[in-house]
């Protein structure tokens, strides 16, 4: 059956997911994000550019990406956020072992994962497109 434009434009139904984190041995609930979470998360990993018309990865929040992804997604059983963005400093000093299973784990429930490889497929195909067309002995005056 086709979806409406009622069904289309539903509110999120969160998804939900566990793990066991494999050094700390802590159990956590992660949720799923909406649209509008996920766009943030993205907007809040750039800046704006010198020039002012484009943006670039801000050096802070790409270093902080795990941890901001961990706070949107870790819930408690009734789906409540149990983090904020206060708890971002304390997330890094947590054990990375247990953050980068974690992140993977999010990064897959999120769809970010597929994202970036489907970027990574454009940017090489783009890159062995550019290579092709070089034309390295045509001349121009």
């Amino acid at each position: 059956m086709i979806a409406t434009r009622a069904d289309f434009l539903r509110p999120c139904q969160r998804r939900f997911g566990e793990l066991t984190l494999p050094f700390s041995g802590l159990t956590v609930r992660f949720r799923s994000l909406s649209e509008l979470e996920f766009s943030q998360f993205e907007m809040d990993s750039l800046r704006a550019s010198g020039d002012g018309d484009s943006f670039e990865p801000s050096d802070e929040a790409v270093r902080s990406t795990r941890a901001r992804l961990i706070v949107l997604c870790l819930c408690d059983e009734g789906g409540v956020r149990i983090l904020t963005s206060d708890d971002i400093e304390s997330i890094e000093c947590l054990d990375a072992g247990d953050t980068a299973a974690l992140y993977d784990v999010l990064r897959d429930h999120c769809g970010l994962a597929r994202r970036v490889t489907e970027a990574m497929a454009r940017r090489e195909a783009a890159k062995k497109n550019s290579n092709e067309t070089d034309g390295g002995d045509s001349r121009s005056s």
